[in-house]
């Protein structure tokens, strides 16, 4: 414990207590077109990746109908099916500690509330207070009845995370990539540092603005 609270970034002490927000997403900010499309490939290629089984739909082809035509003399506009894509979680850090990456996050926020395949969370220090509406196009409180499990996201099991933050929320983060595949931009992250040592999985990422997510955009693609 005491070597938790000694632990150093960059930017000063680690804290992994709650704290009070430091910035807002602003929704209203003007959506920036290349990184909604940057964002929007990474989500449908991440859903992609963890499509469900087939279902009955138009978005593919079925290869085993195609083949067996000759027999069951199905017409070849029927020969198709979607797969239920999972919904993505994207959740947001808005503590002090991520000052300098607050206008990068609300455009990241303002990018996602078209993308159908996600769903976004507020979450400084990653206790996630806030969840986003996309009938009143705004975030929503988390009601005390549901904070604990929220704020450790106990609700996540077998689910796709996107976090953009850094370590102070590393305890919460490093605990569900046990149960849920995390997608880590962290904007100190280093190869080097233990902080991430409990971190299940291999996508962690060095990600303070902008210009490194389209970087990553096409490594991960």
């Amino acid at each position: 414990l005491l070597r938790c609270q000694e632990e150093k970034t960059e930017r000063g002490k680690i804290n992994n207590r709650t704290v009070e927000k430091l910035f807002e997403l602003d929704m209203h900010r003007l959506q920036k077109r290349r990184l909604a499309n940057a964002l929007g490939t990474i989500v449908s290629k991440i859903a992609e990746d963890r499509a469900g089984e087939p279902t009955i739909g138009d978005d593919e082809w079925n290869v085993d109908e195609l083949l067996y035509r000759t027999i069951t003399r199905r017409s070849i506009n029927s020969c198709k099916q979607s797969r239920e894509r999972e919904r993505i979680i994207l959740i947001l850090d808005t503590s002090p500690s991520c000052a300098e990456e607050s206008r990068f996050y609300m455009d990241i926020a303002k990018s996602s509330v078209n993308l159908n395949d996600l769903e976004m969370y507020d979450a400084p220090n990653g206790h996630i207070v806030k969840e986003y509406n996309a009938l009143d196009r705004k975030f929503i409180p988390i009601g005390k009845d549901k904070s604990t499990i929220f704020s450790k996201w106990e609700m996540f099991v077998n689910r796709t995370i996107i976090f953009f933050g850094d370590y102070d929320g590393r305890r919460i983060i490093n605990e569900a990539s046990k149960h849920n595949n995390i997608y880590w931009f962290n904007p100190v992250y280093t190869e080097h540092d233990y902080y991430h040592e409990d971190f299940v999985g291999n996508h962690i990422y060095k990600c303070k603005n902008e210009k490194d997510f389209m970087r990553l955009v096409r490594k991960i693609r």
